[in-house]
């Protein structure tokens, strides 16, 4: 069971979420050929708080924005693991755009984490940090057309992205180890974006609306050295109008 609110401004998101797992596959009322019941080891996430501050002028070229969020890990076998934890991720990013089509990102951040296990555990709170780094660089091909009496427009922008970030400290406590990544990382991918808007040919004043996209993104880890999963997301069919501008979509920090 998930519960999510969500408010959104035009320049920062703010999202809470209460999620409840429950086992519906062990033994409750009798034996199961699939084992007793997990109840008690299900990890409960009530809440998790999510604030994003989207990226905005600070100063000449540099642009700023913030990652953050708060969990509050619970769960009925104190000795598996339980506890809250912060995280933030604040970024310095520079971009740059070349003849009007040709797209450079360049960011630096600073990532850190907060632990405080439950007091009847014996671990001890903890706070760990590491850097992370992005570069990108992406073009823009556009097409306008017109297609009996609708105007259409069709974008594809193909990135490269390099991403690092360090290997922090290792955690005390086994259950908060385990959602902190223990190694650094190196990645190298290509996303691409491809989307299509519409609106009537004749009719100035009705805005465009996103009418196919198609995202496909690949990361190779090059200190893992794998592949990581292919990522593809495809949606067909009328949505909000959004504008096609600025770097590709980053890696997710998790």
């Amino acid at each position: 069971s998930r519960l999510v609110l969500a408010r959104h401004w035009s320049t920062m998101n703010l999202t809470a979420e209460f999620s409840v797992f429950d086992d519906l596959m062990g033994g409750d009322v009798r034996d199961s050929v699939l084992g007793q019941d997990r109840d008690r080891e299900m990890v409960q996430r009530l809440p998790a708080v999510q604030y994003t501050l989207l990226t905005t002028p600070l100063i000449g070229p540099l642009m700023f924005d913030l990652q953050g969020y708060a969990v509050n890990y619970w769960r009925q076998e104190v000795e598996l693991g339980r506890g809250q934890m912060v995280s933030f991720l604040p970024r310095i990013a520079v971009p740059y755009r070349l003849f009007e089509t040709v797209d450079f990102w360049a960011a630096l951040g600073y990532q850190g984490w907060i632990t405080a296990p439950d007091p009847e555990f014996d671990s001890k709170s903890s706070a760990v940090n590491r850097p992370e780094a992005e570069l990108a660089a992406s073009v823009q091909f556009e097409r306008i057309f017109l297609v009996e009496d609708r105007l259409m427009r069709h974008v594809v922008r193909p990135a490269f992205i390099v991403y690092y970030a360090g290997e922090p400290d290792e955690v005390e406590d086994e259950f908060f180890r385990e959602l902190i990544p223990d190694r650094e990382t190196r990645l190298i991918g290509l996303h691409l974006d491809n989307r299509s808007w519409s609106r009537p040919a004749y009719k100035r004043n009705r805005p465009a609306v996103e009418t196919a996209r198609l995202e496909l993104t690949q990361f190779y880890d090059d200190q893992a050295d794998e592949w990581q999963d292919l990522r593809l997301e495809a949606r067909l069919g009328s949505a909000p109008s959004q504008p096609v501008s600025g770097p590709a979509a980053a890696p997710v920090r998790r």
